[in-house]
């Protein structure tokens, strides 16, 4: 982001002798460090709609106006009585409004905070919003001071995110390289964020994170992290490793290391180079059957299996015909026939094709990927099979797809200092990624390398000079 200060631009964070300037959230922050205050804003298209004016307790007792005197305390409306700046002193607009029902559903829920005001803030609330009922930041503006005014103790506290749709989050997000960048009681602020993802790691203890493609997180027991666009990678230290495949559908690839021969049990088996009983279940039975062996190990309310049978003909003629590639012995698959037997394969892809829905091609494409994944992993490749079976990928932006995506030090990021993509080893994903000589920026889009950010300590500079200390560099 690039602010003005004195006529001159400046990419944040911005630090001098005597100021810092910093995003906080979606607002923007300036600390003084000659004066104890701060303030806080935020820009939106045409100006700013919000200000906010921090300040130690040490100066309470030398304020006065908007900001509170040390000799009113509690009643409000006397401080804004007593603080009124004259009528030509400042530009202000006719007070026209109509009836807008955001505004009267919001204050019905604030009726234990204000009131016999309410009335009267459902006018200001309509008087502000008045021509701009179309834009998201006016009326988050005014319901967020509301709330402020009604404080924690109230209803509205802890539901009006929902009840406005107006967004929230940590001022200073947490970041793969700096997981917990304020302490645990910093204040909740509007702010953009990434989606979470929920991985066990450790003791069995579920820790969320959320990270783009182009960063790492780096947990208790675990580093996760993209290796493209479709797959997650878990890498613990206790030895099991996970990759997800996020699209198109979901599913766990489960990989443990050779010290663990004899120590595992569940739906990998147990690890003791013996197929034969791998379908032990949690009571110490041997199972013929996979579904009661996998039924047996659930935890918790566990979906309906995906049916043995079809729904009905005509899409189990569909699904065969499409899955049918597999078995092709001059098709696209035919390189791995001498590898991996197909019939499970086939199984398993009409199955979940015919009993797909409306999703069939997805299915399909889940179900055809893996066993291309199979043969992948045994070093394998089959060919360009997505093109052949119309399963191709779209990409977002400017990146590509492949069949062998490389994360080691393909980010901006990693230009900076030691990729921890780069130690773990794991088999060949495929997925969108950035073109060689590219690096994958946090806007999600490959860039030339000069073209990168430039990381630093919790923040970034834009490539170019950057004044730190009142100093070029």
């Amino acid at each position: 982001m690039i602010v003005t200060l004195c006529a001159d631009s400046v990419s944040l964070p911005y630090d001098h002798t005597y100021q810092h300037i910093f995003n906080y959230g979606i607002y923007t922050r300036l600390r003084s460090s000659l004066l104890p205050l701060s303030v806080t804003w935020r820009s939106v298209p045409g100006g700013i709609d919000a200000v906010q004016v921090e300040l130690e307790q040490k100066l309470s007792t030398d304020t006065s106006g908007l900001c509170g005197k040390h000799t009113v305390t509690e009643d409000q409306q006397q401080l804004i009585t007593e603080s009124v700046i004259p009528e030509d002193a400042c530009r202000t607009r006719d007070p026209v409004s109509k009836e807008n029902e955001e505004c009267r559903t919001f204050l019905s829920y604030t009726l234990d905070c204000l009131q016999a005001q309410t009335p009267r803030y459902i006018q200001l609330c309509e008087e502000n919003i008045y021509r701009y009922e179309g834009s998201e930041y006016i009326g988050c503006a005014f319901f967020k001071e509301i709330v402020r005014l009604c404080g924690k103790e109230r209803f509205i506290w802890h539901h009006w995110r929902s009840l406005t749709k107006c967004d929230e989050g940590q001022a200073f997000l947490p970041s793969c390289s700096n997981p917990n960048p304020t302490p645990s009681n910093q204040e909740l602020i509007s702010s953009c964020v990434c989606p979470e993802v929920c991985v066990k790691v450790g003791n069995g203890d579920a820790q969320r994170t959320s990270a783009p493609l182009d960063v790492s997180s780096k947990a208790n027991h675990a580093l996760v992290f993209w290796q493209s666009s479709m797959y997650v990678q878990v890498h613990t230290s206790f030895g099991m490793n996970f990759q997800v495949q996020m699209s198109p559908e979901i599913q766990v690839y489960v990989s443990a290391t050779r010290n663990h021969t004899g120590l595992l049990s569940g739906l990998c088996g147990n690890n003791n180079d013996d197929t034969t009983d791998d379908f032990t279940t949690s009571s110490g039975i041997i199972e013929n059957s996979a579904q009661s062996f996998s039924r047996s190990w659930s935890v918790g309310p566990c979906g309906v299996d995906i049916p043995s049978s079809c729904s009905n003909t005509d899409a189990e003629m569909y699904a065969d015909d499409k899955c049918s590639v597999l078995n092709n012995p001059t098709g696209i698959f035919a390189e791995c026939h001498g590898h991996i037997p197909t019939d499970h394969y086939h199984t398993a892809c009409v199955q979940r094709t015919c009993n797909c829905g409306r999703s069939v091609t997805q299915c399909l494409c889940a179900a055809l990927g893996s066993y291309a994944k199979a043969c992948a992993a045994l070093g394998v490749v089959v060919g360009d099979w997505r093109k052949a079976t119309n399963c191709t990928v779209t990409c977002q932006k400017n990146l590509e797809f492949s069949y062998n995506v490389q994360t080691c030090n393909h980010t901006c990021r990693s230009l900076t200092g030691a990729d921890p993509r780069c130690g773990p080893d794991g088999a060949p994903v495929e997925g969108c990624g950035c073109p060689e000589g590219t690096n994958l920026n946090n806007g999600q889009s490959c860039t030339p390398k000069a073209e990168c950010p430039c990381y630093h300590h919790d923040g970034a500079a834009a490539p170019g000079p950057v004044i730190i200390d009142g100093r070029k560099w």
